[in-house]
């Protein structure tokens, strides 16, 4: 409930604007392969936030995605399968009263890597013939986030170089154009610099600003900027401007609405958690500075050598 609460409010908001401008695609006469009914499937499925499996092509400015299984708010794909690896991380701290243990997520990483192996999909679940292939990798990627939480390294005093370097290194794997090098990203480069950029200690209240703001604004731009490009498309005349103008109005335009919304958000949060019977939204709290020894590579052979040490009350 927690989860749902904390996604839920923007995603409805970026289906809404997506109905909207597949409207508008649909009365230029731009989506005329949409047909009525797909277009009530989509919005229903929508509403349940539940995939819909189609073999629809539907329109994305000048270019269009195939059997998209969120088609009015793409990137809602994910969000789904972190509602779903949220109820599956529930049973399992229920279960074994732990958040995370290196077998698991050795078990979770193994049936990750056969079905890349089969399916060809670093990154799989948007689409009507992949989505299957997202069970295993959401659940590898959250239980390695929860085991890198178990370990303690947010407390641990790590050489702030070898964070950067390694963060460095995971965004150049980004650019790349290597499916290996992006499926390295995903398996060690990524989590990686989750590890040891959570470990820093920012001590310039400007760069503690600069990240507050970027944290309230990482969720509105991702769950917003597809539905927003197609509302921008179907309103403006995009046609005429070139690629990197397109992307320069588009993204100035999501930062807008995800500065705008994001107080709103946190507001309508609140009200959803009292009302929920859960515990409020607490401040935001700074984590306790690392402490002075660089003790840490100790730390984490003994770690990985007792994983009983990492079990939660």
């Amino acid at each position: 409930l927690a989860r749902f609460i904390r996604l839920a409010p923007l995603y409805y908001v970026g289906l809404a604007l997506g109905i909207v401008a597949l409207l508008l695609t649909m009365h230029h006469g731009e989506a005329h392969f949409i047909s009525t009914r797909q277009f009530v499937a989509a919005v229903v499925f929508g509403l349940a936030w539940l995939p819909f499996f189609n073999h629809g092509v539907w329109p994305f400015g000048m270019e269009s995605i195939g059997s998209s299984v969120f088609p009015l708010d793409d990137p809602a794909w994910a969000l789904f399968f972190e509602l779903f690896v949220n109820m599956l991380f529930f049973a399992y701290v229920l279960r074994y009263r732990r958040v995370a243990s290196v077998r698991f997520v050795v078990a979770a990483y193994a049936a990750w890597l056969v079905c890349v192996a089969v399916s060809g999909y670093v990154n799989p679940g948007w689409s009507r013939g992949n989505f299957v292939f997202a069970f295993p990798r959401v659940t590898a990627e959250f239980f390695i986030g929860a085991l890198i939480y178990a370990l303690g390294v947010h407390r641990k005093a790590v050489p702030p170089a070898l964070a950067w370097c390694v963060g460095a290194l995971a965004l150049a794997g980004f650019a790349a154009e290597s499916r290996d090098l992006h499926l390295l990203d995903a398996l060690a480069l990524v989590p990686l610099t989750v590890a040891l950029m959570s470990a820093l200690v920012l001590a310039s209240p400007a760069a503690k600003r600069i990240c507050r703001v970027l944290g309230d604004l990482s969720y509105p731009v991702y769950v917003l900027h597809f539905p927003i490009y197609r509302l921008l498309y179907a309103l403006l005349d995009f046609k005429s401007i070139t690629p990197l103008h397109q992307t320069l109005l588009a993204a100035t335009a999501c930062i807008a609405v995800a500065l705008l919304l994001a107080p709103v958000d946190l507001a309508v949060r609140r009200r959803l958690t009292q009302r929920g019977g859960l515990r409020p939204i607490p401040p935001r709290s700074r984590l306790p500075p690392p402490p002075a020894s660089s003790s840490w590579r100790k730390t984490w052979l003994v770690r990985a050598v007792l994983p009983r040490s990492w079990s939660t009350p």
